[in-house]
């Protein structure tokens, strides 16, 4: 009688950690962005710009339909209604042989989310986005709609150039860049 109660406890141990590792490689095989996982494309040193302007990282990740686009910013303004209103964040990247700005800028006390397709030497606006800048943490979020970028499982984003992430300020002659960063690393939509 002891050994089948002795057998019985031992099986359920057996099945809890099956049950437990098979959980674990299920969350661990999870797309990134399922689960808030972001890939970083950048990083620039903080403190390096002006607070409100000075970029530390960029990071995406797949969000159901859309290119999930993470500003992080060192030294962020409290009050987004502080910012000017010439000022611009934006990352430039490519789908292809597609080139895209996304692109957030001041409007008032909140911020407007745009998206533009460079054709030829100008660029064109083709959306207007959905996004979120909290200011106190330093956190801009904008969403991109995949379908309207082109892309789809398994598409390879990747920043346009030197400089693509940067925060500047439209002046009369002349564009200020107040922090810039190039990506280095590209995205696979998931």
């Amino acid at each position: 009688m002891w050994s089948k109660a002795y057998r019985g406890v031992e099986m359920f141990k057996r099945s809890f950690v099956a049950a437990a590792v098979a959980v674990g490689l299920l969350v661990s095989a999870a797309p990134a962005g399922a689960g808030g996982g972001m890939t970083v494309l950048g990083r620039d040193p903080s403190l390096d710009a002006a607070p409100g302007s000075d970029l530390t990282q960029l990071a995406v990740a797949s969000h159901g339909s859309d290119l999930h686009i993470r500003f992080t910013f060192a030294n962020s303004l409290p009050v987004a209604g502080t910012y000017g209103p010439l000022t611009g964040i934006q990352w430039a990247f490519r789908v292809g042989k597609k080139t895209f700005v996304a692109e957030a800028y001041p409007s008032g006390a909140t911020f407007r989310y745009v998206l533009f397709e460079k054709k030829g030497e100008s660029f064109e606006q083709v959306a207007t986005l959905e996004g979120e800048f909290d200011t106190i943490a330093g956190i801009l979020d904008v969403f991109v709609p995949l379908k309207t970028i082109g892309a789809k499982k398994g598409t390879k984003i990747v920043g346009a150039g030197k400089n693509d992430v940067d925060v500047h300020v439209h002046g009369l002659v002349t564009t200020y860049y107040a922090d810039q960063m190039t990506t280095k690393k590209g995205f696979v939509v998931r």
